[in-house]
């Protein structure tokens, strides 16, 4: 009688770690609030908007849905970010008016006053917006600086780069998400 019940138990358990996995593994990947890869949808967020050197008015990437978006988190003493800038700023002018540019300073490994001096410095007209908290980086888990996402019209994330974007890769890309030349 022991033997039945003990055989029974494991079989209940093998059953109920089956299932488990088979449930896991139907989750679909690409669902809103997931993880910021590419073929996944951008979650929206709202952070402060850097304005004449203080945090301003707070802006949410849900006042440009339905437009493509360029999203860079940087901080002022990444040399990639450095680099990358001056490119970032032209492409800006070329594209601007069909793809939305965020900055995104990550304020909580940086400073107010050197995020600052630095969108002055590159002349950055695009919003720069301040994650205080490091709480937007966590959440696209930001690991390297610079860190990139290319989004379409659809809030479908195209492409996501780690480290500096080539300039070939920032036009070619932008080309792609802003529905052409």
């Amino acid at each position: 009688m022991r033997l039945v019940f003990k055989w029974t138990a494991i079989a209940v358990v093998v059953v109920v770690l089956i299932g488990s996995f088979i449930a896991v593994s139907r989750k679909q990947p690409h669902t809103v609030g997931s993880a910021p890869y590419a073929g996944y949808q951008l979650s929206a967020f709202t952070l402060p908007r850097l304005a004449n050197g203080h945090a301003g008015p707070g802006l949410s990437t849900s006042a440009y849905a339905g437009k493509p978006m360029f999203i860079n988190f940087w901080a002022s003493w990444c040399p990639p970010c450095q680099a990358e800038t001056p490119d970032l700023v032209k492409a800006y002018k070329q594209f601007g008016n069909k793809v939305q540019f965020i900055g995104v300073n990550v304020t909580a490994q940086d400073s107010l006053a050197n995020a600052s001096a630095f969108v002055k410095h590159y002349g950055i007209d695009y919003p720069v917006l301040l994650d205080q908290s490091n709480a937007i980086a966590n959440q696209f888990q930001v690991s390297a600086f610079p860190t990139s996402f290319f989004v379409n019209a659809s809030g479908t994330i195209v492409l996501r780069v780690e480290g500096a974007v080539t300039p070939q890769q920032l036009t070619s890309t932008l080309q792609k998400i802003a529905g052409g030349p």
